[in-house]
Parts: C-alpha cells; structure tokens; sequence
C-alpha cells in the first residue's frame, strides 16, 4: 500500500500522544486529517461521501495486518473490502479480509475486530458484541468492537458487515 504524507503525520500525532505531549498529538492529527481525502463508498444499498474509524485518533484509516506486518491503511487508499464475517473464535479478533487496492493489487489481511483497553469491561465489549466509550488522559476513546462512521449517519460494525465498496 503506498503511503500518503498525512499518514506520516498521524503516526507523529500517535506517537505524541502515547508519550503524553497530548497538545502535539492533537496539533498533528488535526494537520493530518484537514491533509486527509474523503472516500466516498457504499456498504449494501447505503452510500456514503466519507468513512472514518470512530476512533478520532485514527480517522480516515483503519488498522489491518498484512503478511504479518501492522499498519495503519488509508481507506482511500482501497476500493474494496470483502469478508465472509466472523465464522470462528478467532475471527472476533482478528477479521480475514480481503483488501483490493487502487494499484489494483488484492492482499488478504487481518483486521483488529476490537479496539484495546477491554480487559476489565462487559463480556459484551470484551467478545466485540459492543461498543462503549471510555475518558482517559487522550479524551474519549472507544472499546469493544471496532465501529467506522459516515457522513450518511451509518456506524458500520466490523463484525457486521461482507462488502465494503470505496470510490
């Protein structure tokens, strides 16, 4: 997957953050988002103009591993995901997917079904069936499982939907 410059800026934002300096973190990730494209798309009959992780720290992308490697994926950087949806255990951990690329590569991949910090929450966050939101010193953060937004007021549940398409 090639790498937009903005997306150097949120993993600096990210970094920031996780070392505490929050007024840097949300400086870049502020920079990083107005860099950001929108990515129209549509899941089933719902079209959308933009889609974003509901986490505000992660915006325009989403989190995927692909051949064993973490990153952080722009959605415009995808036309589609396709996922038969959760069929075992494991799929509500990790999601297999399959991305289609604008190059107009394909990769399998694996993506993050829950958000962290989880462990002492319901067993309803904790087997991704739900998602709460949490303060801590970053502001307010989601666990449970992983939600994305759209302009169209759809939250799309990573464990619910089959066919993502991206224009």
């Amino acid at each position: 997957v090639s790498s937009s410059p903005w997306i150097d800026t949120l993993a600096q934002s990210l970094t920031a953050t996780a070392a505490g300096r929050s007024d840097e973190g949300e400086r870049l990730r502020d920079e990083a988002f107005e860099a950001a494209g929108d990515t129209p798309g549509k899941i089933g009959e719902h079209k959308f103009n933009w889609i974003a992780d509901v986490d505000s720290r992660l915006g325009p992308c989403f989190e995927a591993i692909v051949q064993g490697k973490w990153g952080l994926i722009p959605f415009e950087a995808i036309t589609r995901i396709k996922t038969e949806g959760p069929k075992d255990l494991r799929d509500i951990v990790w999601l297999p997917v399959e991305l289609s690329l604008r190059s107009g590569q394909s990769a399998a991949a694996f993506l993050p079904a829950r958000y962290p910090g989880f462990e002492t929450e319901s067993n309803q966050v904790k087997l991704g069936r739900a998602t709460e939101w949490r303060e801590d010193q970053g502001g307010e953060h989601p666990v449970g499982q992983k939600l994305w937004s759209t302009d169209a007021d759809l939250e799309i549940g990573i464990l619910d939907f089959t066919d993502l398409q991206l224009a």
